[in-house]
């Protein structure tokens, strides 16, 4: 029985040692990495009551931007380019709208102001604005 004792507590201890180790990295990751919440996300939440919009498609691939906007936006139907972090799949993009990072899409420097604004653009702030969604042309 010792020996079956001495394995159980071996098994315990590398187990502890691993989950120890695995905290270890994850908490050394996030010190070094740059997560927060922005204002200017935290400013979609603002587009919750605007009849204008029913449905957004959730582009990219940073999980945290991705968690933060799906929230700020949930009070809307969202459809999601990959999979996030929070367990809802990537699916086909049925959105009305596309919800563009200036920083991150090679289209999204477009300066929108005042009257220039075309119709299919919806400016939120200095990083988001939703652009019209044009699905993909299919072939014949």
């Amino acid at each position: 029985m010792a020996a079956a004792e001495a394995a159980a507590f071996a098994c315990l201890a590398l187990l502890l040692a691993a989950n120890l180790s695995s905290s270890h990295f994850m908490v050394r990751r996030l010190e070094t990495s740059r997560v927060e919440v922005t204002r200017d996300m935290a400013d979609l939440a603002r587009l919750a009551d605007d009849p204008r919009i029913a449905s957004v498609n959730i582009l990219g691939d940073d999980w945290w931007q991705i968690l933060w906007e799906a929230r700020f936006l949930m009070t809307k139907r969202l459809y999601f380019e990959t999979s996030t972090y929070a367990g809802r799949p990537a699916s086909e993009l049925r959105g009305e709208w596309d919800l563009v990072r200036r920083d991150t899409r090679g289209d999204a420097s477009m300066l929108l102001v005042g009257e220039d604004v075309p119709h299919d653009v919806i400016p939120v702030n200095s990083s988001y604005f939703l652009r019209r969604h044009l699905p993909a042309m299919q072939a014949p």
